[in-house]
């Protein structure tokens, strides 16, 4: 499993309240966040996320995962 931090910028685009976003993508969260500085410094709104890229076998796992996870909630409500 490969890891990926992303940043999502708003932008506004003239006096009538419209807006660009852009997300971009970073390999560690060191990038991700002296991007996200410059981009607070300017004024401009950002979200941050975390994404995960799975082989098939990883992605499998982490679902049936999901599922014991779900089901032991489900027998606790």
């Amino acid at each position: 499993m490969k890891t990926v931090y992303t940043l999502t910028v708003t932008i506004p685009v003239g006096s009538d309240g419209a807006i660009i976003r852009r997300q971009l993508f970073f390999s560690t969260m060191k990038k991700r966040n002296a991007v996200w500085e410059e981009m607070k410094a300017r004024g401009l709104k950002c979200a941050t996320n975390i994404e995960h890229l799975y082989s098939e076998e990883e992605g499998c796992y982490a679902i049936e995962q999901e599922q014991r996870w779900a089901s032991t909630f489900r027998r606790a409500a």
